[in-house]
């Protein structure tokens, strides 16, 4: 089911853009005040003051006519949710199930409440589901073994399992929402590899933003609780020869450890190189 976001209506009471007939109208309203205050009151009269809107965000009830229109906008090819309900089904059926969204919408802003249902996202789960997973991550024992010496054993508290199927999964789906944390650069993930780049045509402008993506990187790293190998973290900066050889000293880090700079550097089995972003291809 497409949610409520998609749906609702909202205006707010900010100021508008001004214009020839803003002016104007302020310019009245500065005028009526001024007369007022140069008029002296009269024994037992109150002043008369001008009304001013109230600024704040307030949800406007749903009409069904919007609903409708929003349902038969509906890209077909969208893939299906996890209500199971295709995108054409309700595209199709728009007529019939406006109306009862439209009152479950309004009935959610009258009662400031968000249906939990309606909390699922791509990731969700149900409460057996979770439950499930929690009993396959509770009370893992592992060891180490080193030639044909094995360690005892210890119950593993944090991380997923390693070498199971689910574990890269259960990883993946632990770090997804880390590229919407990063605020200036772009970011690209595979499994435990990740890659931040920016572009800029200022060495100032690139320094400084890689840094404040990399600070952020760091406190969602603790608040998550995820140790980053910063020994293994390299950057490299792509550009004409005439621009590398115009750069100054440059400079990243992450907890204090000054990242290392590299001509060429491996992601993924392919060795990419500093000039021009060519693919010196793999080992």
């Amino acid at each position: 089911m497409p949610c409520i976001n998609d749906f609702i209506p909202a205006t707010t009471t900010t100021p508008q853009p001004t214009t020839g007939k803003n002016i104007a109208m302020a310019k009245h309203i500065h005028d009526e005040e001024e007369q007022q205050q140069q008029q002296p009151l009269k024994s037992g009269t109150k002043r008369k003051h001008l009304e001013v809107p109230p600024r704040g965000f307030n949800f406007q009830p749903v009409e069904e006519a919007f609903v409708r229109t929003e349902l038969n906008r509906l890209k077909t090819n969208k893939a299906i949710g996890l209500d199971k309900i295709s995108a054409r089904l309700l595209k199709d059926s728009a007529s019939l199930i406006a109306p009862v969204l439209t009152k479950l919408f309004n009935r959610s802003l009258e009662s400031s409440k968000f249906p939990s249902i309606w909390k699922f996202g791509k990731a969700g789960f149900t409460d057996a589901t979770i439950t499930w997973f929690k009993s396959y991550l509770y009370q893992r024992i592992q060891v180490t073994r080193v030639d044909n010496a094995t360690s005892s054993a210890k119950y593993v508290s944090v991380g997923v399992p390693q070498g199971s199927v689910l574990g890269p999964l259960l990883f993946i789906l632990y770090v997804n929402d880390l590229p919407s944390c990063i605020k200036k650069c772009k970011v690209t993930m595979y499994a435990d590899d990740t890659v931040l780049y920016f572009s800029s045509s200022t060495l100032s402008e690139l320094e400084e933003n890689l840094n404040a993506d990399l600070e952020i990187l760091r406190r969602y790293l603790n608040d998550n609780p995820l140790t980053l190998n910063a020994e293994k973290s390299k950057f490299v900066i792509f550009g004409s020869t005439r621009k590398l050889n115009s750069f100054r000293e440059f400079s990243l880090e992450i907890n204090a450890h000054n990242l290392e700079r590299r001509d060429t550097f491996k992601y993924l089995g392919i060795k990419l190189n500093q000039i021009r972003y060519v693919l010196v291809g793999p080992d």
